[in-house]
Parts: C-alpha cells; sequence; structure tokens
C-alpha cells in the first residue's frame, strides 16, 4: 500500500491519514475509467491474475490425479518457476521484435489453449504444457502493464496500485467460485473449464484492445 502514499509523501503534504487513501484511489479509478489504455490494460491484468490465483491452487491436487507423487514435485516445480523466471526475463525482447499486438494475441491465446489440453489430456504427458503455462505467465505481467507509458509519472504508482487491487478482487471472488465448482466437477474438469474460460473472455478482450491510431 505504500503506493498510495508516494505522492504525498514527496509533496510534502503530510501524514498519510484514510482520508487522502480514499481520494487517492478515488482519482486512480477515474482517472484509469478515463483512459482506454490503462482501462484495457485493468482488465488484462485481472484475467492474468484470475489464472495465476485458480491454477496455481489447482495445480498440485491436479498433479496427483494424474499420477505424479508429491515427491516428484521437487522436480516438476522448480522448472515451472525457472520457465515463469525466463518468460519475465524475454518478456520485453519478445514484445519489441514481434510487437505488442501479436505478443498479446499469442500469449493470452496460448494461455488458454494450454490450459484447455491439460484438462482434456490429464495424463503425465503435461508436464511440457506446464513449462509453458509458466513461461507465458512470466510474459504477460510485464507486458501487461505496457499502459505504464499512458501515465504520468506523478499518477503512475496510485494507478497502478488500484490495478492490482481491482486484479486481486476479480481473482479472488473468482477463487471462491472455482472452490465451490471443485467440489462438484472435480479437478481435471474444472482445468479445462479455466482454460476455455480464458478463451471466451481472452479474444473478446483482445479485440477490443486500444491502438495508438484509436487516441486520435
Amino acid at each position: 500500500m505504500l503506493a498510495y502514499r508516494e505522492i504525498a509523501v514527496e509533496s510534502g503534504a503530510g501524514r498519510f491519514s484514510v482520508r487522502k487513501h480514499v481520494l487517492q484511489i478515488r482519482d486512480g479509478i477515474m482517472t484509469a475509467v478515463a483512459n482506454q489504455f490503462i482501462l484495457w490494460s485493468t482488465g488484462a491484468l485481472a484475467l492474468v491474475f484470475a489464472v495465476s490465483y485458480t491454477f496455481t491452487s489447482l495445480y498440485q491436487p491436479y498433479l496427483v490425479q494424474v499420477g505424479f507423487t508429491v515427491t516428484q514435485f521437487a522436480y516438476i516445480l522448480p522448472l515451472m518457476f525457472i520457465a515463469e523466471a525466463l518468460g519475465a526475463a524475454w518478456s520485453e525482447r519478445i514484445s519489441s521484435q514481434v510487437g505488442e499486438r501479436i505478443a498479446f494475441w499469442t500469449t493470452i491465446l496460448s494461455l488458454g489453449a494450454s490450459i484447455l489440453i491439460m484438462g482434456l489430456l490429464a495424463s503425465k504427458l503435461v508436464v511440457p504444457l506446464l513449462l509453458v503455462y509458466g513461461f507465458l505467465q512470466g510474459v504477460l505481467r510485464p507486458l501487461c502493464t505496457y499502459s505504464n507509458r499512458h501515465i504520468e509519472a506523478t499518477h503512475r504508482a496510485t494507478i497502478i496500485s488500484v490495478q492490482v487491487m481491482m486484479s486481486t478482487v476479480v481473482a479472488s471472488a473468482l477463487l471462491f467460485v472455482f472452490g465451490f465448482l471443485t467440489d462438484r466437477i472435480g479437478v481435471i474438469a474444472l482445468t479445462g473449464l479455466i482454460g476455455a474460460l480464458v478463451l471466451a473472455a481472452g479474444i473478446p478482450l483482445l479485440l477490443l484492445r486500444p491502438t495508438a491510431a484509436s487516441r486520435q
């Protein structure tokens, strides 16, 4: 929450207060809603956070159901984390080489497809897909902050904090819904459902992505 205090502290406006905190959140939300680039990236971040929150609580019981032992997690999970770190490290390079538009389309569609296939395949052959999932998560998180260049420096910390807060709220709400569904349809079916939902939400989101021309 320090990001909400950044402007007040630097400007000498005094000590943090709940009123200032609420006003900065309000201003951040109003700025985000008025700026199509910030609004769109908030939706993209919400999608990425929702997948991360829900699938993080899902993939370990999923791996057990497809036949892996808990001991084998010691080999699988580090590989996933390494793949995610590589994705984050190469995110900017990938975006600059293929273009932002292609990067968004490729990563979001591949993310949804990889999870959907894991739900449909449901075997030990899913390990490469888990690495793909980790890599795509690493690429997407820095990529979704592309709206930074459309935010004034004095408001950047507050707006990014608001974006993360809104994304976390959406992800937490879905976590409860998916937890409810797990008892009814099972972990494997829910994995496929999450992948399908990523594609169902991701395609309209990608089609609505603003471009530099739309700012004119």
